[in-house]
């Protein structure tokens, strides 16, 4: 199958305004007071302590992009990422509620700006210095939210006039390349199988501990993934993720917490399925 045919590239393009300045001042001073070299420590000072306002808008976006990497494949260290063609629409629809969700924080924040920062002169003591927050205007431009889909490059696009040689040995170059980034996106779906089987297989093991909701609904999520995320159509990966499934099936989070049956023969499946896979994953 080829992957041209299966998937394109996405760039998810996020900025945010962290909020942090270091302060060379406090840095000095507690060097000193502890007998350091100047640079054994370095006070990084939270513009906005006390106020949640920023800090909610980070961790979105720090929760925005680990759910844009389970969705996607790694591919060149630029950013670009493999999207199947299956999941260009559910993608789309995901990454609009986001940008509007991102916009209303923004936006609520930047209406409050001013009231904020007089806000810190209190909060910081002396620690506070209004140069170091930015305008209005200039911090708005601190905050993007885009993306821009891309189709996967072919072998033989070679745009240059060059001789034939040379043209063929970046064509070689570049089928290498090629097979490495695709090699690299599937081996990142086998350690996402390797590493959830092996959780559960672990959770299982232990004589006390706590079965949350989310231990199965993980493994059961990663299932119906796998379906969407195999690019290459891989047999031997969908051969395991049936397996998985299959082993799951009638599994509960109760009945693993209370019956020590059900977890014993969960662990023996697990501890089948991870045999299987020891030799295809990177863990």
């Amino acid at each position: 199958m080829s992957l041209t045919s299966t998937a394109i590239l996405v760039e998810l393009n996020i900025s945010s305004w962290s909020g942090r300045k270091l302060d060379r001042k406090v840095s000095q001073e507690v060097n000193q007071s502890k007998s350091a070299n100047r640079d054994a420590s370095r006070v990084n000072k939270n513009l906005f302590a006390g106020s949640d306002r920023l800090e909610k808008i980070n961790n979105f976006v720090s929760a925005l992009r680990q759910e844009y990497y389970a969705m996607t494949l790694p591919w060149s260290t630029s950013g670009a990422r493999i999207l199947p063609f299956k999941q260009i629409f559910e993608f789309r629809e995901w990454v609009s509620a986001k940008e509007q969700e991102f916009d209303d924080m923004v936006k609520l924040f930047l209406h409050e700006y001013s009231t904020l920062i007089s806000a810190q002169a209190f909060r910081l003591g002396t620690m506070f210095d209004a140069r170091e927050y930015p305008s209005a205007a200039e911090l708005q431009g601190k905050f993007k939210f885009g993306y821009v889909l891309l189709p996967l490059p072919t072998s033989g696009d070679f745009r240059i006039d060059t001789e034939n040689e040379m043209r063929v040995e970046l064509q070689t170059q570049y089928e290498k390349a090629f097979e490495e980034r695709t090699n690299a996106a599937m081996q990142d779906l086998w350690d996402r199988l390797y590493t959830t089987v092996e959780h559960l297989r672990d959770k299982c093991a232990m004589e006390k501990t706590i079965f949350r909701e989310s231990t199965l609904d993980n493994a059961m999520e990663l299932c119906a993934l796998l379906t969407r995320l195999n690019v290459t159509g891989d047999e031997t990966l969908e051969a395991r993720r049936k397996e998985l499934e299959i082993a799951l099936l009638g599994v509960n989070t109760e009945g693993l917490r209370k019956d020590e049956g059900v977890r014993n023969d969960t662990k023996t499946k697990m501890d089948a399925l991870l045999s299987k896979m020891g030799g295809l994953c990177s863990m």
